[in-house]
């Protein structure tokens, strides 16, 4: 069955024109033909698309070779088969350099078949390479990662935008030869790029591995890279790549995130002993001050009291951090004293090349919080300040009373209108430059070395100020320092609480016998100590054990059980639930360490009548045993 074919034929003789036709006919195919014989014809012929192009190479007004000229100048890819009868050999030869698909003699023609049909086949399969390589490309210059087309010598000969903004080069530095991935590749990753290039020799395939590509600017860039050799060049090949940088700060995140989640469950072990460390000690302060009434020994007390109720705060703030937890005490918190007592520890322990300045007025409001976080809030300001003066500075350290009118507060859509307590803490240091001051409230971001910060310490302060209903405002310019503004909402009418460690009025006892059972051997002695003092008997346990074997030689003596929750041998449930056998009506005063032991449920379940955190003062103490002692044995409270 006879194939069409659409001939353009380049021809001044009709009679040659339809010998050739007629051997295309014999060959099997249906020719339809136009003939041309000048420039412009054969130029206007070619819109119509010939299947291939027939050319005699030398007319009067016109040639071969300029007709093979003008089919390529056009981007046409059309076969072209040159026929002649005066064509020689080196003329034949140039013509196929310069495109020409094959060249025939016209005493010849009995090859004309098979010419064209190699001719129309090549001609099929360069468009369907060309097709391919289309989409090849089109996918190579679509992709979101990076694909390169690298030598083995190294020189990188093509690569889609991706790559480019991965390594900060631009096309122009790929078109003048500027890239090349061996001098790309820092050293240490040279010996994982010579296996990659021993697999390709091996399978022309090389499995993704991870490594590094130095950037235009010197900083590199953490990839995965996977590379193929073409079967026709294995020199050549294709390797694709895929910054790993997001995913490096993503496990990041997760392994400080894990450490966060390991610190959180050691700070429950360590609470409770570091508890009973300063729990003596805040018991023991209590009874000093009454004994020792000159004014340097009370100075001294009061600088040790305050010390380990800070400490005992600070174990507190830990507690509640790693747990997560938003709670927080709701008292009145007099700010001025906050910033003098931050005042005081800045310029105690940090260097002496950063002057602190401070302008804290007296009749500064006062706003409700837990004090603890707010003085967290503070101190990691002022360290972030410290941080951005190495080599010194000046820290300022202001507070101002602020009525928030509406338009104040519509800048800050957190905000309402109001009285306010702005607490400036600013810092003559580096400060930050534009592109980072909108991340570095975000958690685990931070520009310090990785030994020295977590990235957690303004993302902290932040989550206080909003938890406490305020707003934090920064202003901060390169190299003129910066400035954090905290507004917190303030009590304007607001009584300070008093938060005495020592009460001349302390409730005496009345000979009553109190169980003690620790096994801290310094909080069963300073607790004796503290209660025989004020007029109370004392028996003293190590443990659940004992202080059953105690309790049952004195059961009908005893008028309140104070138990340790954590203790060796028998904790504190079961010690309670035992005794609450022995005698139902005993009245049990609970306490730990671990805020979680006071939890109100347990507390009833077990009958317990008041529960205590430690470390607590004498004071609690003895005002948490006058309250069990007068009220029914069923009331539960806590401190």
């Amino acid at each position: 069955m006879s194939r069409p074919l659409r001939v353009l034929m380049v021809e001044d003789q009709p009679d040659d024109a339809e010998l050739v036709m007629r051997e295309l006919r014999r060959a099997g195919f249906e020719p339809g033909y136009q003939r041309v014989e000048c420039e412009a014809d054969f130029s206007a012929a070619l819109a119509d698309r010939p299947d291939i192009v027939l050319s005699d190479f030398l007319m009067p007004r016109f040639s071969g070779l300029r007709a093979l000229e003008i089919l390529k100048s056009q981007e046409l890819e059309i076969p072209f088969i040159l026929i002649s009868g005066t064509i020689g050999e080196d003329l034949a030869v140039q013509a196929m350099k310069e495109g020409a698909s094959d060249y025939l003699l016209k005493d010849r023609l009995g090859r004309l078949g098979p010419a064209v049909e190699h001719a129309l086949e090549e001609s099929r399969l360069r468009l369907e390479r060309e097709r391919s390589d289309e989409r090849f490309r089109r996918l190579v210059d679509s992709n979101a990662q990076g694909v390169m087309f690298r030598k083995s010598s190294g020189e990188i000969i093509g690569a889609n935008d991706a790559f480019l903004k991965m390594v900060g080069y631009s096309r122009e530095d790929l078109e003048a030869g500027l890239l090349n991935w061996l001098t790309m590749t820092p050293p240490e990753f040279a010996r994982a790029d010579r296996r990659c290039q021993e697999e390709l020799a091996a399978s022309a395939v090389c499995k993704p591995y991870e490594k590094e590509f130095i950037r235009k600017d010197g900083s590199r860039v953490p990839v995965l890279v996977g590379v193929a050799a073409f079967e026709y060049d294995p020199d050549e090949g294709v390797c694709f790549v895929i910054d790993l940088t997001e995913r490096r700060k993503l496990e990041q995140q997760f392994l400080r995130s894990q450490r966060m989640e390991a610190i959180g469950s050691l700070a429950g072990g360590i609470a409770h002993d570091f508890n009973n460390v300063l729990a003596p000690i805040m018991m023991a302060v209590s009874v000093l001050k009454g004994r020792l009434p000159d004014a340097s020994s009370q100075e001294l007390l009061e600088i040790l009291s305050a010390s380990a109720k800070h400490g005992s705060d600070m174990v507190s703030q830990v507690l509640l951090f790693a747990a997560g937890t938003e709670d927080q005490r709701q008292v009145t918190v007099k700010v001025r004293h906050l910033l003098l007592e931050t005042e005081k520890i800045v310029t105690d322990t940090f260097l002496k090349n950063i002057g602190v300045m401070a302008d804290i007025p007296e009749d500064l409001w006062t706003v409700t919080g837990d004090p603890t976080q707010l003085h967290q809030v503070v101190l990691n300001l002022c360290v972030n300040a410290r941080d951005a003066m190495p080599n010194g500075g000046t820290l300022a350290i202001k507070a101002e009373n602020r009525q928030l009118d509406e338009h104040d507060a519509g800048l800050n859509p957190e905000a309402t209108a109001g009285p306010y307590v702005v607490l400036h803490i600013k810092d003559s240091g580096s400060g930050i430059p534009p592109e980072l001051l909108e991340k570095i409230f975000d958690p685990f971001f931070t520009t310090k070395e990785v030994s020295k910060g977590t990235g957690l310490g303004l993302s902290t302060t932040l989550g206080i100020v909003k938890n406490h209903g305020g707003f934090i405002r920064v202003h901060s310019e390169p190299g003129k320092g910066t400035e954090f503004e905290v507004y917190l909402p303030a009590n304007r009418s607001a009584e300070v609480e008093v938060d005495d460690n020592f009460s001349a009025e302390l409730p005496p006892g009345e000979d009553e016998l109190i169980l003690v059972v620790d096994d801290e051997e310094g909080v069963r002695e300073v607790t004796r100590h503290t209660l025989e003092a004020f007029g109370y008997r004392v028996l003293l346990a190590a443990d659940g054990a004992e202080a059953v074997a105690v309790f049952a030689r004195h059961v009908d003596e005893v008028d309140v059980v104070l138990t340790d929750m954590t203790m060796p041998v028998m904790d504190g449930a079961a010690t309670i639930q035992v005794l609450k056998r022995m005698a139902p009506e005993v009245r049990v005063i609970a306490a730990s360490g671990l805020p979680s032991h006071g939890d109100p449920a347990l507390m009833e379940r077990l009958g317990v009548c008041h529960f205590l955190p430690k470390p607590y003062t004498a004071e609690t103490l003895l005002k948490a045993l006058r309250e069990v002692l007068s009220a029914a044995p069923s009331k539960l409270s806590t401190d």
